[in-house]
C-alpha cells in the first residue's frame, strides 16, 4: 500500500513547528529523526519545500557531526503582495 501524495510534506511542516523554540529551530537530521523518515527523503522534500517557500532557512548552527555548520529551519512567513504588482500583472507591464 502506498502513501497519500503529500504525507511526508504533512510531517515535515509539522515537525519543524512542534521543534521550534528557545532561539532554536530544527535542523534536517532532527526533522528525519522526529518524523521517523529517512534522511535521504527528508532531504529531498525540505529542498521541494523551501523551494516552494514553506520553509526557509532560519540560520546557521555547529554540530559536533559535521565540521560545517548546517541549516535552522523554520516555517516561511506568508508573502504579502502589494496592490501595485496585481495591478501591473493585470495591465500587463
Amino acid at each position: 500500500m502506498s502513501r497519500p501524495p503529500g504525507e511526508f510534506r504533512k510531517l515535515l511542516l509539522q515537525a519543524c513547528m512542534d521543534l521550534q523554540g528557545d532561539g532554536k529551530a530544527p535542523t534536517l537530521r532532527e526533522l528525519a529523526h522526529y518524523t521517523l523518515i529517512g534522511e535521504k527523503v527528508a532531504t529531498r522534500t525540505v529542498d521541494n519545500l523551501r523551494r516552494a517557500g514553506l520553509v526557509r532557512v532560519a540560520r546557521t548552527r555547529s554540530v559536533n557531526y559535521r565540521s560545517r555548520p548546517v541549516a535552522e529551519y523554520e516555517i516561511a512567513p506568508p508573502e504579502r503582495k502589494s496592490g501595485h504588482d496585481a495591478l501591473r500583472r493585470a495591465m500587463g507591464w
